[in-house]
């Protein structure tokens, strides 16, 4: 198990993304060492912070706060642990749709049982365009 102390590079960066991603703004508020914490610099927040784009063809569902995403009108829980991303469903085969997020597939969809097939996770070529 790794901790991450307060003074640590990987807790501050951790710190700032979650911040950034909740939407905190800290106002007047001091460190350990007396400093007052700012936001990090946009530019590299911007690419850490950065959803997964998907291709054309690729259905796209938010996954909602109970970790259930919407398909063909009915409501199937996928994970908790992806609350407010966007995942890609692609066309596996005639019945199934292999759920994505950005290139990790994370399971499968059984589109006439409206179940989530757990499969385990499988890294996909990355794109390098």
């Amino acid at each position: 198990m790794i901790f991450l102390g307060p003074s640590s590079g990987a807790f501050r960066l951790a710190s700032t993304i979650i911040a950034a991603r909740l939407g905190f703004v800290a106002r007047g508020l001091r460190g350990a060492r007396g400093r007052s914490w700012r936001p990090a610099s946009p530019s590299w927040l911007k690419r850490l912070m950065n959803l997964p784009e998907y291709d054309d063809g690729v259905e796209v569902r938010r996954v909602r706060s109970n970790g259930e995403i919407k398909w063909a009108g009915e409501r199937v829980f996928l994970s908790e642990a992806l609350v407010g991303e966007p995942v890609g469903l692609v066309l596996h085969d005639d019945r199934s749709w292999a759920i994505r997020f950005g290139h990790l597939e994370v399971g499968l969809l059984d589109g006439h049982a409206m179940r989530i097939i757990k499969t385990p996770v499988r890294a996909l070529p990355m794109y390098q365009g």
